[in-house]
């Protein structure tokens, strides 16, 4: 299925209105705070999106910590602005044309990555607790029921500290090793950093997390920048209101059919009037016949 991706259109307003935008998968969260980060870290991710997959895709993870609420999720629009010069991105509030322009850039480096469509909030709702929020619907296709969420209890890690050590992100870090639902997890944290935090679920170690790996190559994040975030950009928002409240297992079901049979997804997700709309437009679906590769396994 050939089409712009939704991202892009939310780069181009992102830096326009100079809004924070804390993106999961391509939709922005509603405004409404919850608390507000006192560091945030970027991490690459190199993954696999499918078993099938042969080269790994590249991504920009951004981990925003609070004094009670932690968020992760794709964050490389926001670090590409970050990363523009000061002189244009101060210009973008001057003029429209400056504002424009600053978003082509953006939105010419954001296809180098590929949006990893997950995102966590930890102790939320309530301490103790975790939200997870998938997107289910295929990329170009905005649908009702397209983005989801569960609520779980916060995972027990069984973390063994082992020997070695490394330097990451300019941190001296230590080793440790834990399995967690069907995955192998070999991770680096820096005993200096005291949050007990990580990259997506991983956390419970006795300092932060920068450089997690899977023991089957599929997954690596590397932490490749800890700081303060700006003031207007710090804020941990709630999920979106229109999120639809469903089982890790159901999520996992429409991933393997998002995978395996796109068309069938879109008909599931859109039902037949919207989705007989879309052919009569000329969209046409891929194969598929792959199957997701997925961060856990739920039994």
């Amino acid at each position: 299925m050939i089409v712009k991706k939704f991202s892009f259109f939310l780069a181009h307003l992102f830096v326009l209105t100079a809004l924070p935008v804390y993106a999961i998968g391509s939709i922005p969260a509603y405004p409404d705070s919850i608390d507000n980060a006192d560091v945030q870290v970027y991490y690459q991710l190199d993954y696999k999106q499918t078993n099938e997959d042969t080269l790994l895709s590249k991504e920009i993870v951004r981990l925003l910590i609070g004094s009670d609420v932690s968020y992760c999720a794709s964050g490389h629009q926001r670090y590409l602005w970050d990363c523009l010069p000061a002189k244009t991105r101060d210009a973008t509030n001057q003029s429209h044309e400056a504002a424009r322009m600053a978003s082509k850039m953006v939105m010419q480096e954001s296809e180098k990555y590929k949006t990893f469509d997950c995102a966590v909030y930890k102790n939320y709702p309530e301490v103790g607790q975790m939200t997870c929020c998938q997107h289910v619907g295929l990329d170009g296709m905005g649908g009702q029921n397209d983005y989801m969420f569960y609520v779980e209890s916060m995972p027990s890690f069984e973390w063994v500290l082992e020997d070695g050590d490394s330097i990451v992100c300019t941190y001296a870090c230590q080793r440790a090793a834990t399995s967690f639902r069907g995955r192998l997890w070999t991770v680096w944290y820096a005993p200096e950093l005291s949050w007990q935090d990580g990259p997506w679920k991983l956390c419970g170690l006795p300092g932060l997390i920068l450089k997690a790996t899977d023991d089957t190559g599929s997954f690596c994040f590397e932490a490749i920048e800890i700081s303060k975030p700006k003031k207007n950009f710090s804020m941990i928002s709630k999920p979106g209101r229109s999120y639809v409240r469903t089982s890790p297992k159901r999520i996992t079901e429409l991933l393997n059919l998002k995978y395996g049979n796109p068309e069938a997804l879109a008909r599931l997700l859109n039902g037949e009037v919207i989705m007989n709309q879309y052919l009569q437009m000329g969209m046409r679906f891929d194969k598929g016949n792959r199957t997701p590769c997925l961060l856990e396994k739920f039994e």
